[in-house]
């Protein structure tokens, strides 16, 4: 059994399909005093006894803790999303989509040139030699891959916050389809 969070001293995880969560320290029979302390006992838990963590006094999260729990889920596959999309451009190919990615495609704008061509690198790490109404495309593809990603997650999020239940909370389903 691994635990899925700390968050506000308490350890997140899941128990036959279940969120559980643990804020009393089986050890001591006292609060977990820092998201530190519940980290150590969940990384010594989940290495010498995982089975403690489901013999433990622990409780079925909340629906508030589950959401909390959620937004964590939501965020960290957010963030993996937009650091290793890529999105397809018309007559270019699959390029990588994240902030950096258009950072240095802004980069490669500036020095294009009207009427020159520059190395890009691929999705794939092969090189293509694009004009500056290539770069553009690129660059407005990446914008709008972001765009999307953005209105996803907020869509997402606004669900979690909705939801009523469990059941409702089940029907979250986070992914940005990379």
């Amino acid at each position: 059994m691994q635990y899925k969070e700390i968050k506000n001293k308490t350890i997140y995880y899941e128990d036959r399909g279940e969120t559980k969560a643990l804020s009393i320290n089986p050890q001591t029979d006292k609060p977990f005093s820092s998201d530190d302390e519940a980290w150590f006992f969940a990384e010594i838990t989940s290495e010498l006894n995982p089975m403690l963590l489901s013999e433990a006094n622990s409780f079925k999260a909340s629906i508030e803790g589950r959401k909390g729990y959620l937004k964590g889920v939501l965020t960290s596959k957010f963030n993996e999303a937009v650091s290793k999309s890529k999105v397809y451009v018309d007559g270019i190919g699959d390029v990588d989509a994240g902030v950096q990615y258009l950072i240095n495609v802004m980069t490669l704008i500036d020095l294009c040139g009207k009427s020159g061509t520059i190395a890009f690198r691929m999705f794939d790490n092969t090189s293509k030699n694009l004009d500056l109404a290539q770069l553009k495309a690129v660059k407005t593809a990446i914008q709008t891959k972001g765009i999307n990603l953005y209105s996803k997650k907020w869509q997402l999020e606004k669900m979690i916050e909705d939801a009523k239940d469990e059941t409702e909370l089940n029907a979250v389903n986070i992914d940005f389809g990379e």
